[in-house]
């Protein structure tokens, strides 16, 4: 994922949003899905350790939202950290999270 991407998937009252586009129940939670199958390469400590930030994807529901900020790291590994790069981050092959933007803008442009 290249670029400033920003993308948030919302839940209010039993309906989705992604980017302010209605989606419906089922392909919603194919992006819950999907999430749930990134597998984590490792840690780190993010005190000069990220480069660039490249998007975030946040999630809400009925008013709660959670927001992972995404970094460039080294070798090929986007860092996703809750706190905005100021503590630790998880970090997750590139690839990954390409086909997760891929299912996003899927989503938005269905």
């Amino acid at each position: 994922m290249c670029g400033n991407n920003s993308y948030e998937l919302k839940e209010n009252s039993g309906k989705y949003t992604v980017n302010s586009v209605s989606v419906n129940e089922e392909n919603a939670l194919k992006i819950y899905s999907y999430l749930s199958t990134l597998s984590v390469k490792g840690a780190l400590i993010c005190e000069n350790n990220l480069q660039q930030s490249v998007g975030e994807i946040s999630f809400s529901k009925n008013g709660d939202t959670e927001t992972y900020m995404m970094y460039l790291y080294k070798n090929g590994y986007i860092a996703l950290s809750l706190d905005g790069g100021k503590t630790l981050a998880a970090y997750i092959d590139k690839a990954n999270i390409d086909e997760l933007k891929i299912a996003f803008e899927a989503l938005i442009n269905n």
